[in-house]
């Protein structure tokens, strides 16, 4: 950074220099040197810097990355971020300060390929009355890497962290609180599995890299339950009125940056929020990433296919709002390693019974929750309940052995406003909807009802089973869960 203020700040002696040295010559040239075109972005800024600094005192004015498209199609490329990055300088350095609180000024701007040059369209609007004026400028495109003109996964994750970052109601958060803001940062996950993805763990790496540049934003790190103990914590739950921001509890954050991406054929939309501890929206910013743009798996192979064998995904979708699961590392994928205790947290919206099940990688289900030690599991809301349970005096600590090596567990957990008598799980009975390892994507209604009506079933038709039960008694059900994976 300090390279590039030096090399900036020389361009500009060099630049006032040449203009002294031709007006000494021949004062009839300054006017024609002047204007001519400028060579680079940079040069490109100063001039529309000192354009709008002729036009308007200095103020408070607005603008990001996404304030600057190409007039075709819309997108922002890498040369938008250069763009935002050079006028904040000198706009900065000519007495303006760029901030989203109540700004005197916005600035937005386009500009269109026309072959032998890109010709650039800036407006300020003045938000007092509406009055915009407006400044253009044009360089020609052999001064212009044809790699600015084209987006890629860093102005994707540059503009994600700018929306995110600088909202309006993000800096106002801030300048009540005087300070930055905690923000706990949840992975970025699969939408329909609810994992990770090689993609989605690099993505969301650069993504932190970007919000850690602005002073608006503090990212919270993970603090072990056995340092704070859960007492202070359930006292905070009682104060939770939205499980949006509950999480905030145990990770004594202010806010949580949730993510998830849905992939399409040829592109994955990407949807980011940050809420507070009382569920509201801080901030907000959604990306669409084509394909071609991405060299990384997208979809994690082994909760592909775990999903697929027990039927998360082709069983009629389950509302999650209304119980929460989470860790104080995350809520959606979370890794612990060797010697680290993990400590689940559940909380429910409404009084419901909750049921948690814990599936191996090789598809081996348990209850985790109740117990035969306490089988009550009737929780109730603004209570924030840990298992192991504090009382039981007992702990989950990580460990890798041959017998049990490290891998993945897939949390799963459903509640229901009615009670469900749970089945007996066992191998020793076939799978009602696996057929030669393969799971029928053809289940009725009438088939999960036949499966709930079962005393013993196959650990692979659990699904399908609090479905039909559900369905026969007339309960309300909802799912949540988590991958909590293991390594050394």
């Amino acid at each position: 950074m300090t390279i590039n203020c030096i090399n900036k700040r020389l361009n500009q002696l060099i630049y006032l220099l040449l203009i002294a040295l031709i007006a000494l010559s021949d004062p009839k040239n300054v006017q024609a040197f002047s204007f001519l075109s400028p060579s680079s972005p940079e040069e490109l800024s100063q001039e529309i810097a000192q354009q709008i600094t002729k036009k308007i005192p200095a103020g408070k004015i607005y603008f990001k990355p996404r304030s600057f498209t190409n007039s075709l199609d819309k997108t922002v490329p890498v040369l938008s971020t250069h763009l935002a990055l050079y006028l904040r300088s000198e706009l900065s350095s000519s007495g303006f300060d760029i901030t989203a609180d109540n700004p005197d000024y916005i600035l937005t701007g386009s500009f269109l390929d026309e072959g032998d040059k890109t010709s650039f369209f800036f407006n300020v609007e003045k938000t007092c009355d509406g009055k915009t004026l407006n400044f253009t400028s044009s360089i020609e495109n052999k001064q212009i890497s044809p790699e600015l003109l084209k987006e890629n996964l860093r102005t994707k994750t540059v503009n994600i962290a700018s929306d995110l970052a600088c909202s309006p109601s993000m800096f106002n958060s801030h300048l009540m609180n005087d300070k930055k803001i905690s923000v706990f940062i949840n992975p970025l996950v699969d939408a329909k599995l609810k994992s990770t993805s090689p993609f989605s763990e690099n993505f969301l790496f650069k993504i932190k890299n970007e919000i850690a540049k602005y002073d608006s934003i503090i990212i919270a790190r993970p603090i072990p339950v056995a340092q704070r103990g859960t007492r202070a914590l359930k006292r905070k739950a009682k104060k939770v009125s939205n499980l949006k921001g509950s999480q905030t509890i145990v990770t004594d954050s202010e806010a949580i940056l949730e993510g998830k991406y849905y992939i399409s054929a040829d592109h994955v939309t990407v949807n980011f929020e940050i809420v507070d501890h009382d569920g509201k929206i801080i901030s907000s910013s959604e990306e669409i990433i084509p394909l071609a743009m991405i060299s990384l798996p997208t979809e994690d192979e082994q909760a592909k296919k775990q999903a697929s064998i027990l039927g998360l995904h082709t069983s009629q979708p389950l509302p999650d709002n209304m119980i929460r699961i989470f860790t104080t590392k995350g809520d959606v994928d979370v890794t612990y390693r060797a010697g680290e205790i993990v400590t689940l947290f559940v909380q429910v919206a409404a009084p419901l019974y909750v049921y948690i099940y814990a599936v191996d990688s090789d598809n081996n289900i348990n209850l985790i929750f109740p117990t035969e030690e306490d089988p009550t599991n009737f929780l109730q809301p603004k209570t924030l309940y840990t298992i192991p349970p504090e009382e039981a005096g007992t702990e989950i600590i990580v460990e890798c052995t041959p017998e049990a090596p490290c891998g993945t567990d897939n949390i799963l957990v459903f509640a229901s406003d009615k009670n469900i008598p749970l089945p007996e799980l066992t191998v020793e009975v076939d799978a009602v909807n696996i057929h030669k390892g393969t799971r029928s994507i053809r289940r009725t209604q009438k088939d999960q009802k036949k499966i709930a009506k079962l005393k013993r079933i196959n650990p692979l038709d659990l699904v399908d089973y609090f479905h039909g039960a559900a369905a026969m008694s007339g309960a309300r059900l909802f799912r949540d869960g988590l991958y909590l994976r293991t390594g050394k």
